[in-house]
């Protein structure tokens, strides 16, 4: 098949025909039918991409995955390559008749650089490029599908290609055309009778939900010689899945097909598997879909976390940027998690703003929809399909400021010997303060609002060096405080209390 390339090939193609981007269908959806050479009018993409003579220039094109010989009823891999040298925008239409001019074989497993026109039979059926499938600015094209040969007895088959070199200009002038055919000899080795091919004859439903459904679409084809008659669908169990369509019985001529769906429907938790056979007349390749999927119960979202505004931090700027940690939907095919962030100034998030931030996992909002020195709740939402949702584990709070460093005092310097820690961080009326001393010295521990009001002193006087305990008490709104600690010799040192009722 190698010998029978068309045109001057300056370097190795393999088959490929088409009509590529230069012609104002090759950026479509592909190439419309009928412009691979066949007949009855014979039609290639010269009739649009004019401006030379059909395979002139130094390309061309070449079949690859088949001689100039088919065994009825068989799987082939094919590929079709084409190129020019200086051309950047490609594609290919292929097509297989009968001796009536009729489509023989089925075109199957097509990616998304190619279309198949799956006309019902007899009527010719093509596959060629498909929008992505130009493959703009590459330096040659190469296409892959498969083809399910003619049931035996069909007699010898034409193979029909065409492809097109474009420059891209987005018009069909100054593109190159190529055109190819060859005569396939039927030999032995096929099928005879009914027979039933499907590309994929297993599926996995993987996690669905229990009361929820999840759906699979298979394509069943006659390949045999004979019509294919389904009598009805027989399930080893049928308790979880059912066959929505197509309804038996039906028939299948030679080269038709049906679309089976399947859909799986758990009632219970666990794993189920099921076999579904076709009662199918005479004797066939293929005789069932095999399945399998777990039910579970609805499940939210994984745990998440914030990441930043850190509670209690003061933000300043032109922009507040909120971020969250990923997470997960752990019982749906689908794992895709939309976020939201709520926004409040009450804790109990009772007038809260929702801001959408689809599946991202950070959103940032302009300053000016906050109030300087008030203080914000903050709290991420993660969104399925099949639950509530869930919140993330902590609920943070904000300060907008003019400055994000906020000093209650004389400036604090961080070489400050002494740490104060408080527990429990948030608290409701009572919270224990504690750190050490380096030695005996007078200290005062105060608490102070964010901005800078007195709200309390803890101690005044005299302490013993080593460790000191101090107990918050009373009723206190609820918002952000700040402890300082002075004493002799030594900078304030600073600690971020916060009070949720």
């Amino acid at each position: 098949m190698e010998s029978l390339v068309r045109g001057r090939v300056g370097f190795e193609l393999l088959l490929v025909w088409f009509m590529a981007a230069g012609w104002a269908f090759a950026d479509s959806n592909g190439p419309p039918d009928g412009f691979a050479g066949n007949p009855p009018n014979m039609n290639t993409c010269i009739a649009c991409h004019d401006t030379y003579p059909l395979n002139s220039g130094v390309g061309g094109v070449l079949p690859g995955g088949i001689s100039t010989q088919y065994i009825p009823s068989h799987l082939y891999n094919l590929n079709v390559l084409v190129g020019y040298v200086g051309r950047e925008h490609w594609g290919y239409q292929v097509t297989v008749l009968n001796a009536e001019g009729e489509s023989a074989g089925i075109f199957l497993h097509a990616d998304s650089l190619s279309v198949i026109s799956d006309h019902p039979v007899p009527e010719q059926d093509f596959i060629g490029q498909s929008e992505l499938g130009v493959l703009p600015g590459e330096e040659y094209a190469r296409w892959y599908f498969d083809w399910y040969s003619a049931p035996e007895d069909t007699g010898p088959l034409t193979l029909y290609v065409v492809g097109v070199a474009a420059d891209g200009d987005g018009t069909p002038a100054n593109d190159y055309v190529y055109s190819y055919s060859a005569e396939l000899q039927e030999i032995g080795g096929g099928i005879s009778g009914p027979v039933a091919y499907a590309d994929t004859t297993r599926h996995d439903y993987r996690l669905v939900p229990v009361n929820t459904t999840r759906s699979w679409t298979e394509r069943l084809y006659s390949v045999g010689t004979d019509d294919l008659v389904i009598n009805g669908w027989d399930w080893f169990n049928d308790q979880y899945f059912t066959v929505l369509e197509p309804a038996g019985p039906i028939t299948l001529v030679p080269g038709e097909w049906t679309d089976v769906t399947i859909e799986f429907a758990p009632l219970l938790t666990g794993s189920w598997s099921d076999s579904l056979w076709f009662d199918f007349t005479g004797n066939v390749d293929l005789g069932a879909f095999a399945v399998e999927g777990r039910g579970t119960f609805p499940l939210p979202p994984e745990e998440f976390h914030l990441v930043s505004p850190e509670d209690g931090e003061h933000v300043a700027g032109d922009s507040l940027r909120f971020q969250w940690t990923p997470t997960t939907n752990p019982d749906s095919s689908n794992t895709t998690v939309d976020f939201a962030v709520e926004i409040d100034t009450e804790s109990d998030f009772s007038s809260s703003t929702f801001y959408e931030a689809g599946p991202d996992t950070s959103l940032a909002l302009p300053m000016v929809e906050f109030q300087l020195n008030d203080l914000y709740f903050w709290r991420v939402l993660a969104r399925d399909t099949n639950t509530e949702g869930r919140y993330s584990d902590e609920e943070w709070v904000f300060i907008p400021s003019l400055s994000a460093v906020i000093e209650t005092g004389p400036s604090a310097r961080t070489d400050s010997p002494i740490r104060v820690n408080t527990w429990p961080n948030p608290s409701n009326d009572r919270a224990v303060v504690t750190f050490d001393l380096p030695r005996a010295m007078p200290v005062e521990v105060a608490v102070y609002t964010v901005s800078g009001r007195l709200v309390s002193v803890l101690h005044s006087g005299p302490m013993a060096a080593g460790r000191q305990t101090i107990v918050w008490t009373g009723t206190h709104p609820s918002g952000l405080y700040f402890l300082r600690l002075t004493a002799p010799g030594i900078s304030p040192v600073h600690a971020k209390m916060l009070v949720l009722k």
